[in-house]
């Protein structure tokens, strides 16, 4: 919404594509094997046909860095270009963000620049019951858990700026600072109002509160103020 209504007040045409599971990488998951890469195939078809001026790519990654590393039904595994499947987190980071970055130079090929989003942080979500109401014990626990998972976001990101920082025309943005007081401690309301539908995932509100973080990212790169 925020990315939307940005193009709106620079008067910047915005189209989107999205689906669950399938982000904008070179790979997919094992689990998502049969039906992600043609959807990938379609981001990248997507730009040959529009040719955009700018290509925003907006991903989750910790979920996948996390529960990558285990195989099983929810395998989140994602192939290295030669093919091998990773063993361990520190491997599954590494072909994630391996993925990310083949992506970003195909986009690139085809003369987009490109704007990457580190993914919005874990945020504390209001307390949602009793209990951890009465018990601080129990908000302390999900406090922790939230920063053990920035902790995360902060080790992709610091490999995400490695491998694309040097490609030109990529711009690496955070949208950290606009959502979080005190990062890497992130709440879920801001002026009393809930910005996120879950730890991760901003709402309407929410993505709305980064409509200036999105016109000062796209506005140098397509010539408009929006003034």
């Amino acid at each position: 919404d925020g990315l939307f209504k940005a193009g709106v007040e620079l008067g910047v045409r915005v189209i989107g594509f999205q689906a669950d599971g399938c982000p904008m990488s070179a790979r997919s998951t094992v689990k998502e094997s049969e039906w992600c890469p043609d959807v990938q195939n379609a981001y990248v078809d997507s730009i040959v046909r529009f040719n955009p001026d700018v290509v925003v790519i907006v991903n989750r990654y910790d979920q996948y860095v996390v529960e990558g590393s285990n195989n099983g039904p929810n395998d989140l595994r994602v192939p290295f270009a030669n093919g091998k499947l990773p063993t361990s987190q520190e491997e599954q980071l590494k072909s994630v963000v391996e993925s990310l970055s083949e992506e970003v130079a195909a986009v690139r090929n085809l003369g987009p620049k490109v704007v990457v989003l580190l993914e919005t942080p874990t945020v504390l979500m209001p307390e949602p019951n009793l209990l951890s109401k009465m018990f601080k014990s129990v908000r302390s626990a999900e406090l922790n858990q939230a920063l053990v998972w920035n902790s995360v976001r902060d080790e992709i990101a610091a490999e995400i700026r490695a491998k694309l920082s040097a490609i030109d025309g990529v711009q690496i943005v955070d949208p950290s600072s606009n959502l979080c007081g005190e990062y890497p401690k992130c709440s879920a309301v801001s002026d009393g109002l809930i910005t996120h539908w879950e730890k991760q995932h901003l709402n309407r509100i929410g993505s709305l509160q980064l409509t200036p973080f999105w016109k000062t990212t796209i506005g140098p790169l397509t010539g408009v103020s929006g003034d």
